[in-house]
């Protein structure tokens, strides 16, 4: 019930989404990355695909009783088939197989190709998200993602190759997509502490949340309780992820 935001974004006349759509959407989204976090889960493949706006009657009026919304539309995280418990488990990569770098690529954070995956992870991953919704574009040159089928995973010299080209990576946050209007300093400033390439310098999703971009009213919110929404039914209990490497998802273009 609902199509993934990637379809919606692409499908609008021009370049992006209007800029409370956005808000709100990132809102939805950190909530539920909030939610997932403190009860100890990584998504570990979020992206605009994997987040699905759902227009149902009882979603409408769901999110209607939310603060600060006029948004008519639920956004929900999906797809947890590479979700993963953390702590990561102490024998997580002494199991006698290589472990794979799971993700797509501009979404993958830099650490992450080195299996150090965490919380912070799925912040970067976040920050790609809004990256994409402002700009009407990635964050990264395409060529930067030149790993072959069989090389993604934890080790492999190609991964470590690809972890060192992103942590030498300058972002441009103002160079838009033709026809892209003018971004929001505030939204861009959000972005650059989702998407800072040492893991240590990003926001949590709960310090996300209280950022002023979440109050254009200029009335700065409380911390957030942590949400009851904004995630698709993950599964009670996480599998670990395949043990053998395969080839990693396509960027999406």
């Amino acid at each position: 019930h609902g199509t993934d935001l990637f379809e919606v974004s692409r499908r609008q006349r021009g370049p992006q989404l209007a800029i409370s759509d956005i808000r709100e959407t990132m809102r939805q989204v950190l909530e539920g990355l909030a939610l997932l976090h403190s009860e100890g889960v990584l998504h570990r493949d979020l992206k605009l695909d994997n987040v699905v706006l759902d227009r149902s009657r009882r979603s409408r009026e769901a999110q209607s009783q939310l603060r600060c919304s006029n948004f008519s539309v639920t956004a929900k995280i999906v797809d947890f088939d590479d979700a993963q418990t953390w702590p990561l488990p102490v024998d997580f990569f002494t199991q006698g197989k290589p472990r794979c770098i799971v993700g797509t690529d501009q979404y993958i954070a830099p650490e992450a190709y080195s299996g150090e995956w965490s919380p912070a992870s799925d912040i970067f991953s976040a920050g790609v998200m809004l990256f994409r919704l402002l700009n009407g574009r990635f964050p990264f040159d395409p060529r930067l993602f030149d790993d072959a089928p069989g090389e993604n995973y934890v080790g492999c010299k190609k991964m470590e190759e690809i972890r060192r080209r992103l942590e030498g990576s300058i972002i441009d946050f103002f160079r838009r997509a033709r026809g892209a209007p003018e971004p929001d300093p505030q939204a861009i400033s959000l972005c650059r502490r989702l998407v800072a390439l040492d893991p240590n310098d990003r926001l949590s999703a709960l310090d996300a949340l209280a950022d002023p971009w979440f109050c254009p009213d200029g009335q700065r919110s409380a911390t957030p309780a942590l949400p009851s929404s904004g995630v698709a039914a993950p599964p009670e209990r996480v599998a670990a992820p395949p043990s053998e490497p395969g080839p990693l998802l396509p960027m999406t273009p």
